[in-house]
């Protein structure tokens, strides 16, 4: 009997309909000061802004023997205190204003993973998938984990997990 299930299982499980691997994965801090004017009679204040912009260069690969279509994108950080922090990539505007906004990421500038693309049997896709968090590096760098999810319509959701 318990062969019997054994071989159902393992003859049934069908592999996952794609596979993903993190070719690199950089999280740069980014902290801004800006001094807001004084009003008439009081002193100026200044304003911090922190934040942790991931970049992850991805490979998606279509294993299954039909399309599979891209829907969407999300990073999920785990942080001390079992606090999570979850963020959408960036979509393909807000991609290209992230480098003009933030000089210091154009050396990691490439080519975006889109959404709602279409990945045929056997094909593979390579791009960039960027997610802002809005914490501080001395906060990323006590995380405990950093999943790269890609949501695909009427699949399961593929997840990558970064290295430590």
């Amino acid at each position: 009997m318990v062969a019997a299930v054994g071989a159902y299982v393992y003859l049934g499980e069908k592999p996952p309909v794609a596979t993903g691997e993190l070719i690199r994965v950089t999280a740069v801090p980014i902290h801004q000061q800006s001094d807001l004017p004084a009003a008439a009679g009081m002193p100026g204040q200044v304003d911090s802004f922190d934040q942790v912009i991931i970049m992850a260069q991805v490979r998606l690969h279509n294993q299954s023997k039909i399309p599979l279509f891209l829907h969407e994108m999300y990073a999920s950080l785990e942080l001390p205190d079992n606090v999570d922090r979850r963020s959408i990539a960036a979509n393909k505007s807000d991609f290209g204003r992230a480098f003009v906004a933030y000089p210091q990421l154009l050396p990691l500038k490439g080519e975006p993973i889109l959404r709602e693309i279409t990945i045929e049997p056997g094909q593979s896709v390579e791009g960039m998938m960027l997610f802002p968090f809005p914490i501080t590096g001395a906060q990323y760098d006590q995380k405990k984990s950093l999943d790269i999810n890609v949501i695909f319509m009427h699949q399961k959701t593929l997840t990558m997990r970064a290295p430590q």
